[in-house]
């Protein structure tokens, strides 16, 4: 195949990447202006009452309800308006404890009328719940780890869906209409599809090069095969 054909033929395969490629590029550049809208909890800030148990009383409890492991780290948080100890530990099969500051009392795993407390403060006070289902291993973003969790799915115009950890208690993530397609359109910019991303991008890199290295040669005349002319007197 000679190069202009063989030029030609890699341009017109790469086309549709390509041009898939701006157009996605365009719209994550424009995402915010144009369907991802950020969605703060509704929830206005109240100052955080003081915890009624100490630290020595969360590794008495830990110890009590757990044959091994240790605590990693301890943070005081608000829940449900009232404060908790969040208790990371090194367990594989139960990482975190949401324990109750004031009673002492051990929160997690969440069950789904709390889970539904924490989804209600991404959306309007009238949504419904549609769906409450457990999920043993849901994964938030390409580097969190899987975690258990509940998926809420309100009836509101932008379809929110809400995935509340069942340990912690916290919203690991908020879907929407604009958010889902911001989400595909990041999986087709990168092509990530069916675990292929790497060497989908890695393929039309060195396809771009080659491209790029043939329109050069044509351009300056190389490879190019060069009639000699007649001398007519």
């Amino acid at each position: 195949m000679k190069l202009r054909k063989f030029h030609r033929f890699l341009g017109l395969l790469l086309f549709i990447f390509v041009m898939s490629s701006a157009a996605t590029g365009f719209l994550r550049a424009n995402a915010k202006g144009l369907y991802w809208k950020d969605r703060p909890p509704k929830t206005v800030a109240t100052s955080l009452s003081l915890p009624q148990i100490g630290i020595e009383e969360v590794f008495k409890v830990f110890g009590e309800n757990f044959s091994s492991g240790n605590i990693l780290r301890i943070r005081l948080e608000k829940f449900s308006d009232e404060p908790v100890y969040l208790v990371e530990t090194d367990r594989q099969d139960k990482k975190y404890m949401l324990l109750d500051a004031v009673s002492g009392a051990i929160l997690s795993p969440l069950g789904p009328g709390d889970a539904l407390k924490v989804a209600r403060l991404f959306v309007g006070e009238n949504a419904q719940a549609l769906l409450t289902e457990r999920l043993p291993a849901f994964k938030a973003g390409k580097s969190g780890r899987p975690r258990p969790v509940f998926r809420i799915l309100f009836d509101d115009r932008a379809r929110t869906e809400v995935f509340v950890d069942q340990e912690t208690g916290e919203a690991l993530a908020v879907l929407d209409r604009g958010r889902r397609f911001g989400l595909w359109v990041v999986k087709l910019h990168e092509l990530d599809f069916w675990g292929l991303g790497r060497g989908a991008l890695s393929f039309l890199g060195l396809a771009l090069m080659v491209l790029s290295v043939s329109g050069l040669a044509l351009g300056t005349g190389l490879g190019q095969n060069k009639k000699k002319g007649r001398l007519f007197q």
